[in-house]
């Protein structure tokens, strides 16, 4: 088992794998998330809800830490490796062939890394913006609604945000087909797996970029 994750193939798997995850608890997540445009009752009553069950949160935070560190260092792991073995001239020829996306899947990934700190220092443990973190609503709950809204006021911090998934779109966008191409699934789903990727990447990160713009905006307030 030591040797399989180890080797390409076996890397290539546990990439596939927890992207896959990931991408799963992305569309989880915005779900969740969308709920601020039903109003504060909503998207407050939606975090009432899972800090009602703080182990299975706190595991899911976990596993989720878990998953996102294993992807990052295995795919860092072939992309170093990829790199030393690959000549020269073929990676001169192969780039211009190569997409811009999936030519800057290493510095999309470690940039996400850096918005994932971000994002759990911000809306998890309430480092950034700690004035916001405390707020609650007229029933003694958390206000999630009015820390979000006032966050993403600040000017700076919405513009992080929206760069941030725009770089998250161009990452999914090449890694969601990659996926499949490394479990095996791409040869005989070619044309439809390569859709996937960008159809799937677009309407996520509109989903999620849409609340920092529009609170930024003044249009959600």
């Amino acid at each position: 088992m030591n040797q399989f994750f180890k080797s390409s193939i076996g890397r290539k798997y546990v990439v596939g794998v927890t992207g896959i995850a990931l991408v799963l608890f992305l569309i989880a997540h915005l779900l969740g998330n969308l709920t601020i445009f039903a109003g504060p009752k909503a998207i407050n009553d939606y975090a009432a809800f899972l800090k009602s069950m703080p182990v299975v949160l706190w595991g899911a935070r976990f596993g989720l830490i878990v998953t996102f560190v294993l992807h990052f260092s295995f795919a860092l792991k072939l992309y170093l490796e990829n790199k030393a073995a690959r000549p020269k001239s073929y990676a001169v020829d192969n780039s211009v062939q190569a997409t811009v996306s999936s030519r800057i899947m290493a510095l999309s990934g470690t940039i996400i890394l850096l918005y994932v700190v971000g994002h759990l220092l911000h809306f998890t443990l309430g480092v950034i913006l700690p004035e916001y973190a405390e707020l609650q609503d007229a029933q003694g709950r958390h206000d999630v609604y009015s820390m979000v809204i006032k966050g993403f006021q600040v000017t700076p911090v919405a513009v992080f945000y929206i760069v941030a998934l725009c770089l998250l779109w161009s990452h999914l966008s090449h890694g969601i087909s990659s996926i499949f191409q490394s479990l095996g699934v791409i040869q005989s789903n070619k044309g439809l797996i390569s859709k996937i990727g960008p159809v799937l990447s677009t309407l996520l990160i509109l989903g999620y970029i849409s609340i920092p713009l529009l609170v930024m905006l003044g249009l959600v307030k």
